[in-house]
């Protein structure tokens, strides 16, 4: 399992980085991390990269994104926008699935096959070649651990 996060202010953007046999359960331990970072603020665009990941999750990881949306919507907080990039077929199901769980607020998730994809979806074009960037250098952080 490896998991890193990387933050950019200017573009508005936390990127995670995912590979290998990864569950919801390590990456939600990462997000805390990532939550308590100084350059973290709320709103921003998030993407969540398993392209290299197998992810082992259960209904109760599905609930429990709910449940932590719904914590947010009672605080008067909205959800990020959450790009997750996969080409696993299971995956898109999960992440559309997601939408229609019970839920006080809007989940604001989207399953993209490549980075492209999630550009555009944040209409983002104009900076295309900065968040390219940032993400390959968020890649490079997973494998210089």
């Amino acid at each position: 399992m490896s998991i890193c996060y990387n933050i950019n202010p200017e573009l508005n953007m936390l990127i995670y980085i995912c590979e290998g046999l990864i569950t919801p359960t390590e990456f939600f331990k990462m997000a805390d991390t990532a939550f308590l970072d100084t350059r973290r603020k709320l709103g921003m665009l998030m993407v969540i990269d398993i392209l290299s990941a197998e992810v082992d999750f259960e209904l109760k990881d599905m609930h429990y994104v709910i449940d932590v949306t719904n914590d947010m919507a009672a605080q008067g907080l909205e959800s990020d926008s959450i790009a997750i990039l996969t080409q696993s077929k299971g995956m898109h199901f999960v992440g559309e699935a997601m939408k229609f769980l019970p839920s006080k607020a809007k989940l604001k998730i989207n399953m993209f096959d490549t980075l492209d994809d999630a550009i555009t979806s944040f209409g983002l074009l104009e900076f295309r070649q900065e968040v390219i960037q940032f993400w390959e250098e968020s890649k490079s952080l997973i494998n210089n651990r």
